[in-house]
């Protein structure tokens, strides 16, 4: 029975994976704290960030397959910061750092978690 359910386990994590499309297009909340930040990802690969309703911060972005690659204006915009994503859920995910030379936004954006809330 072990034997079996081993055999099977890789292929049931891979259909976990390709059972929903990974899509960043929507509202996101991020954060436990006392801030209320709201990300919007718009079809153009635009982004806004708000805090407490002030914007914050706001750039550009792509999302290939699971990574996630921006440019925003805090931290210039000719300086990317690339993300590895994984996704929970359809509307729930994860950012794990691939490479960003701008250690204000890594700091902030490193295993921070996200959820759709629109």
């Amino acid at each position: 029975m072990k034997k079996t359910i081993l055999l099977f386990a890789p292929g049931i994590a891979l259909m976990a994976f390709t059972l929903f499309p990974h899509n960043l297009v929507g509202t996101w909340t991020s954060g436990n704290g006392n801030s209320k930040v709201i990300l919007d990802f718009n079809a153009d690969g635009k982004f806004n960030v708000t805090v407490d309703g002030a914007l914050e911060n706001q750039g550009t972005y792509s999302f290939k397959q699971d990574t996630f690659t921006m440019y925003d204006a805090n931290c210039g915009k000719g300086i990317p910061g690339k993300y590895k994503m994984t996704f929970f859920t359809p509307d729930s995910a994860a950012f794990k750092l691939i490479a960003d030379s701008c250690k204000g936004r890594s700091g902030e954006i490193d295993g921070g978690r996200i959820r759709r809330i629109k």
